[in-house]
């Protein structure tokens, strides 16, 4: 009887402990640095029609997330659209993209206030 019990208490206590490993909130969000880096593409420019087809450079902003490297649009689709919006990560990661989709400056991302 103690060693079912034991062996129950040490399975359920994996887990919590994946959680801790894999850096993931309560709401399972990743804790990470949703400022991320700066990345250049090129994208498709819109030309005239006739004209041949063009590219132009623009930043966009990365995360690393588990060492993959993800837009921030793509990890707030993966793990903040059906999370609560009291999740801090989330909340910065909606902030940040709403002010990178304004606008660029010359194909570069404006630069973030202080305290995102």
């Amino acid at each position: 009887m103690k060693l079912s019990l034991t062996l129950i208490a040490l399975v359920s206590l994996f887990p919590l402990s994946s959680k801790a490993e894999n850096g993931l909130d309560s709401d399972g969000v990743p804790k990470i640095d949703v400022r991320g880096h700066a990345e250049v593409v090129k994208i498709p420019k819109l030309v005239p029609l006739g004209k041949p087809p063009a590219t132009e450079e623009v930043e966009k902003r990365v995360v690393t997330v588990g060492g993959k490297d993800m837009s921030l649009i793509e990890f707030y689709r993966t793990y903040c659209i059906a999370k609560p919006m009291t999740n801090g990560t989330c909340m910065r990661a909606a902030k940040i993209s709403d002010l990178d989709s304004l606008g660029r400056i010359n194909g570069k991302l404006r630069p973030l206030p202080a305290g995102l």
